[in-house]
């Protein structure tokens, strides 16, 4: 949630002068309807069942109550200032939907992991020098 939350926040605070969206997507009922984490997909089952719903009307019904979600805030994030970190293969938040708010963003520098959501922990190092290298360049004065 913290890629996705970033990702609102920059778009409504203009305050922000850098920002890195890592692991972000947007289209947040997509993302809740496909995500593989555990615990997402333990909630909507039972959501599921006892709605007796399937999942495309479970991603209909969550598009008409979500309100803030990136995609639709993304025509005010200034690509400039964002750096953005997707891992390739991930399917709790699905790179595809990454790939997507990318765009719809204005194609901001981008860091593509080979990794999915939870193996990107093995590039941590590697992330932290690039959102380092990235926040000096674009908040020095």
């Amino acid at each position: 949630m913290g890629g996705i939350q970033t990702a609102l926040i920059t778009a409504l605070d203009k305050r922000i002068k850098a920002a890195t969206f890592g692991l972000a997507a947007g289209d947040v009922p997509f993302v809740l309807a496909h995500s593989t984490e555990r615990s997402i997909t333990r909630h909507r089952a039972k959501y599921l069942r006892e709605h007796q719903m399937d999942l495309t009307t479970f991603q209909e019904q969550f598009r008409k109550v979500v309100t803030y979600d990136p995609m639709l805030l993304a025509p005010y994030i200034d690509s400039r200032q964002v750096l953005m970190v997707l891992g390739m293969w991930d399917t709790v938040v699905p790179f595809g939907k990454g790939w997507e708010l990318r765009d719809k963003v204005g194609r901001p520098e981008t860091v593509l992991l080979p990794t999915g959501h939870y193996t990107a922990l093995l590039c941590v190092p590697y992330v932290k020098y690039r959102c380092l290298r990235f926040f000096r360049r674009k908040l020095e004065t």
